[in-house]
């Protein structure tokens, strides 16, 4: 029996002994004193979201920002141009900083006022829910919150440690992680959007998950976690249609009533 996350008097009941009438031993567990809800888990998918391939950031029939970056830069843009950085992916880093050959006037975050105030996600813990994140990263190693970090998957015993499976489908986590936090400065890759952040993983995905699952990933350490990133969904096919379940739905008012 364990405990499902930081939701008080939730517990997951594994039947180890595989007993064949399951109904049977469901109503007996509902019918004991003290127990005043009962529900079997079903495992469910839950995908990944990734950026739209061949979409042209350069063309859009939405709204942007009234202001020119390309032609007439204002004075504030301009001193933006002041904040640089000597990581090699940063000049392509459009979605941050609209400039030179990657420029695409007025699709940017307009981070860069943000940053000058000297906020760049310092004192800030986020865990990133997902597959994993690899902590040994070059980019991240620095700002590695193992407080943050917890591998729901159990790979790797009892070290809680959230390095992922180390192939293409299980990176999508420590991408994430760079896009929060990676570290400015340090001549290589890019530069996070929180480059001072502390960042953690909890490694949910990889498989099936549950209800209690994600319920736990949610309430994990959330008195010391400030932001859970969670990157994913159901599955986005058009043809299913799906949202938190009754535990998750609870992991989620617990963390704003009572978490950071």
């Amino acid at each position: 029996m364990r405990k499902v996350g930081s939701l008080e008097g939730l517990y997951t009941l594994r039947d180890s002994r595989g007993r064949p009438d399951r109904v049977t031993f469901e109503k007996r567990i509902d019918t004991t004193a003290g127990v005043y809800w009962v529900q079997r888990q079903h495992c469910h998918y839950r995908d990944k979201r990734t950026p739209l391939m061949g979409w042209d950031h350069t063309k859009t029939n939405g709204s942007q920002r009234t202001e020119s970056t390309a032609d007439s830069p204002s004075e504030e843009r301009k001193s933006d141009q002041s904040l640089t950085f000597n990581d090699p992916l940063w000049p392509m880093q459009w979605e941050l900083f609209t400039q030179g050959d990657y420029s695409s006037g007025g699709f940017d975050l307009n981070v860069m006022p943000v940053w000058r105030n000297n906020i760049t996600g310092r004192d800030v813990v986020v865990s990133i829910i997902d597959d994993g994140v690899d902590h040994t990263n070059k980019d991240l190693k620095k700002n590695y919150e193992a407080l943050a970090s917890f591998d729901l998957r159990a790979s790797h015993g009892l070290s809680h440690d959230p390095m992922p499976v180390r192939d293409e489908e299980n990176s999508h986590g420590t991408r994430c992680a760079g896009e929060v936090a990676m570290e400015a400065n340090n001549s290589y890759c890019g530069v996070g959007i929180a480059f001072n952040a502390r960042i953690g993983g909890i490694r949910l995905l990889g498989s099936t998950v549950t209800d209690a699952m994600e319920a736990t990933a949610l309430t994990y350490n959330f008195h010391f976690i400030d932001i859970y990133v969670c990157s994913w969904g159901p599955r986005d096919n058009g043809a299913e249609m799906d949202g938190p379940h009754r535990l998750t739905e609870q992991a989620l008012q617990l963390g704003t009533h009572k978490g950071r």
